[in-house]
């Protein structure tokens, strides 16, 4: 049985209560890349070769087994039928997967987004590519040499890429934007350092929400940045060339982990997750980021299909699924939990806990600070003597990892 936790002080991320399943896969092999049209039809694809195929949301997979046998980097699902993934060149079906075509000899594709069923980007290795006949044929646009740009998001009129450029002694971050059909550079000078990218999303042309990482001689370092692109205007540069001047600002200097993909619902609320496993949300626009589901494995993508459900895929043949429409307790099925006191000075007692495997609880800052094992305890105390004044998390873990948020207020 399922058991679904309802809290007393309980609040819910974003809306409705937050929860991310792990499903079952038939493979262990890291799964890189992820495409869905809606929340039941989607693609993920892996190393050597792996195609995993979904028509009911995960419940079970289909593995396709004509298809190249590549590390595969990314991958589209235009529909049922018409799919495209990139290894170390570009293919595609359209035939549900029965059968693959190269259809570009472009080196390890690295992203692809369609605006309409025709007309779609692929960025690559070697350049970034275009197609005006659903992928049949791609051509390629002159872009800086040394450029690698690894994500596409196409808006119909606007489609930005971003990605890296190779420097004397580690990367700078770089993007593209184009303007009535022709593509622009961003102002290297707008940005506000000269970190590399490891993740972007744009919930709309004009607004950006950049991850970067300080490399240390093409070596990641510790130090991860967040900031927001905003105020776009095409400008003739101090060379004589249109760019794209904006506005950069560094929201979060700290980011706790080196982040790889993320969404925005709005200017506030927003999910991001990386190399150390876990995924985290933020409510205030990213200066803060809190752990929204903990894990161990490097997590290499996630796609928001609609405002409710998700996709993340990761090593070990890893795929989440985030769905706000399943979370909702039953009465059968929920238990009340009561943190006292709240707010706690040096300890809190939490009962009605019978089937809860552990209670976390969480900093501001997204840290689990303490962790208590239950053992089939209906009710625990929590020494709080370590932990400084403020508004922390509880996180409960069910038996079947199922999870539940409430609050704590602690006091001195």
């Amino acid at each position: 049985m399922k058991l679904k936790l309802t809290m007393l002080f309980a609040f819910l991320s974003f809306a409705g209560f937050s929860q991310w399943v792990k499903l079952d896969t038939p493979v262990n092999n890291p799964l890189n890349c992820l495409s869905f049209t809606d929340p039941d039809n989607g693609i993920v694809a892996g190393t050597k070769g792996v195609l995993l195929l979904t028509d009911d949301g995960g419940q079970t997979w289909s593995t396709l087994m004509n298809s190249p046998m590549e590390d595969y980097t990314c991958v589209y699902m235009l529909d049922s039928q018409i799919m495209f993934v990139g290894g170390n060149s570009l293919y595609r079906t359209n035939d549900g997967g029965e059968t693959w075509t190269m259809v570009s000899d472009m080196s390890s594709p690295q992203s692809i987004a369609f605006s309409d069923p025709l007309t779609g980007k692929c960025t690559s290795v070697s350049g970034i590519y275009e197609t005006i006949d659903g992928g049949l044929t791609w051509t390629d646009v002159p872009t800086p040499n040394t450029s690698i740009f690894e994500s596409m998001q196409s808006f119909g009129d606007t489609d930005i890429t971003m990605g890296n450029v190779g420097g004397m002694i580690t990367y700078s971050a770089v993007a593209r934007r184009t303007s009535n059909g022709q593509w622009y550079d961003f102002d290297v000078f707008s940005f506000p350092n000269s970190y590399a990218w490891t993740g972007a999303y744009y919930p709309t042309p004009d607004t950006g929400y950049v991850f970067l990482n300080q490399f240390n001689r093409w070596i990641p370092s510790d130090h991860n940045q967040f900031i927001r692109l905003s105020n776009f205007e095409l400008t003739m540069s101090i060379s004589n060339e249109l760019n794209w001047f904006f506005t950069s600002e560094i929201i979060n200097d700290q980011v706790p982990d080196y982040m790889i993909s993320l969404y925005f619902m709005n200017n506030s609320n927003g999910y991001a997750c990386g190399e150390k496993g876990s995924i985290y949300y933020t409510k205030n626009g990213g200066i803060d980021w809190n752990i929204d589901y903990s894990g161990t494995v490097t997590l290499s993508d996630m796609k928001f299909i609609n405002s409710k459900v998700a996709y993340a895929v990761g090593y070990d043949g890893t795929v989440l699924k985030h769905d706000l429409t399943t979370n909702s307790a039953s009465p059968e099925l929920s238990r009340s939990f009561r943190v006292y006191p709240n707010p706690a000075v040096n300890s809190c007692t939490v009962s009605g806990i019978t089937g809860v495997e552990r209670i976390e609880i969480i900093s501001p800052s997204g840290q689990t600070v303490k962790v208590t094992d239950c053992n089939g305890k209906d009710e625990v105390q929590i020494s709080l003597n370590d932990l400084v004044p403020g508004l922390y998390m509880i996180k409960y873990t069910a038996n079947d990892q199922s999870t539940g948020i409430s609050k704590l207020v602690i006091k001195k």
